[in-house]
């Protein structure tokens, strides 16, 4: 009992410099928010009742950072999403799987998503619900233990742990503009790895996104948006935000160009984010690329000071709601 004692402190001790990471950023972020936003809420699953939506995005946060681990420390994360538009319930439902990984650490989760979309005046009021697993596993081969002999760390490999993640989501949507708020990690769940210590918690977080569609002319328009995120449990520590600024032209293909600018504040670095892609590519207008540049401005100290994320969108259309056919006769007329 008391060697067991002293493993799980020990294992404790190596966690604490990687899962004090993941602490500070506790789910993957993505500077292209606005072309994400199944990701921040539940709300927003099946809102387009023409298409169903599909999207990747691959985010190398610090290119080329080093740490004391021998492949690196630096977040690579990914995102891969689709909803679909349920027209008959006035609803829709939606998938994402995300792959998050911060050296020897990697976050995995898998969620489904239910919205409900209540019509209002020129617009739709939406409610959201998520449900899913997350995972989190260590792998401990990566860590470079003081003694190489040490018999408490030789062939510890990898540990995994599953826990339950649920989350909720209303959104606001008009022609002109949206907003909507999340609060994700309801349950609260430790990650333990079968012991009687909590290694890392899923802290309950609050995101609020909204948007601005600014129209100068039949081929300008602007795009402004943020995102604000904090953690209810310490809002002062924890309170970061971004803001955005899109500009689209619409080609006389019906192809959409943007180019943007946005900042990022996540105490303590700062980052300049450029943005630039397409949409309504193909002759369906099915498919969007995109990419960004983010550049830390400060408290790059022990950072690279660059990132690099790049996003790959595929729309098909809806299923159509079906309507029976009514055959009528002179006979049976009435």
């Amino acid at each position: 009992m008391k060697k067991l004692f002293v493993q799980i402190l020990l294992l404790a001790s190596v966690l604490f410099a990687s899962l004090s990471i993941v602490q500070a950023q506790q789910d993957a972020q993505f500077s292209q928010y606005m072309f994400n936003q199944q990701y921040l809420n539940p709300a927003v699953v099946g809102l387009d009742t023409n298409f169903i939506h599909t999207g990747l995005i691959f985010r190398q946060q610090w290119l080329g950072y080093r740490a004391t681990f021998d492949d690196g420390g630096a977040p690579a994360s990914t995102v891969l999403t689709i909803n679909a538009p349920i027209k008959r319930a006035r609803s829709g439902i939606g998938l994402h799987l995300v792959y998050d990984v911060i050296g020897p650490v990697t976050n995995t989760e898998i969620q489904l998503s239910y919205a409900y979309h209540i019509p209002i005046k020129n617009g739709r009021f939406s409610l959201g619900l998520r449900a899913g697993m997350y995972n989190q596993s260590t792998d401990f081969s990566k860590f470079r233990p003081v003694d190489r002999d040490d018999p408490l760390l030789s062939n510890t490999g990898r540990i995994n742990q599953f826990v339950p993640d649920f989350a909720l989501g209303v959104y606001l949507s008009k022609p002109t503009y949206y907003v909507g708020a999340s609060m994700n990690h309801l349950a609260q769940a430790d990650i333990n790895y079968a012991t009687s210590f909590t290694f890392a918690s899923l802290k309950q977080s609050i995101n609020v996104l909204g948007g601005y569609n600014w129209v100068l002319n039949e081929n300008i328009t602007l795009m402004p948006s943020a995102l604000v995120k904090f953690l209810p449990s310490n809002f002062a520590k924890t309170l970061s935000y971004e803001v955005t600024l899109l500009g689209n032209y619409e080609t006389k293909a019906r192809n959409n160009i943007y180019l943007g600018v946005g900042f990022r504040d996540v105490a303590p670095t700062t980052d300049l984010i450029f943005l630039l892609g397409v949409n309504n590519l193909l002759k369906d207008n099915s498919l969007s690329l995109g990419y960004a540049f983010d550049l830390v401005l400060n408290g790059s100290t022990a950072k690279a000071p660059t990132s690099h994320e790049v996003r790959l969108g595929y729309r098909l259309p809806a299923p159509k709601r079906y309507e029976r056919n009514i055959i009528r006769t002179p006979r049976f007329r009435f």
